[in-house]
């Protein structure tokens, strides 16, 4: 009798063992799926956004390109001129010349004497 109470509790012991065992198997399952089911919502958003992104990309190359500009240039009255010029320079080739007096550049040149001239209060 003794061992077969035994046996009856190692067999009950071993069968709730196997239950939560059956048990954490499928929760774990069921987060890997949970976790599979975000993952693929995540991608197909990045498939859209990427999408759009591209869609969005064409757009704006297609709105700098030469002839783009041209046409709306030529929608808003501007004709193209007769003759181009180029002009270039090698750095530090530029003339530079002294400002006037009465040139907007004169008040940079002349920082030092303006700046005690300013007020402080607003009018």
């Amino acid at each position: 009798m003794q061992g077969a109470r035994r046996a009856r509790r190692l067999v009950a012991a071993l069968s709730l063992a196997i239950a939560v065992a059956l048990v954490g198997a499928v929760a774990f399952h069921v987060e890997l799926a949970q976790g599979q089911l975000h993952l693929d919502e995540a991608r197909e958003e990045l498939a859209a956004e990427q999408e759009h992104y591209e869609k969005e990309r064409f757009e704006t190359a297609a709105a700098a390109a030469p002839a783009e500009i041209l046409e709306r240039a030529k929608a808003l009255g501007m004709v193209e001129p007769e003759e181009v010029i180029f002009i270039s320079t090698r750095p530090g080739t530029a003339p530079v010349e002294s400002p006037d007096q009465d040139s907007p550049m004169s008040t940079l040149v002349d920082w030092g004497d303006v700046k005690p001239n300013l007020g402080t209060t607003q009018p």
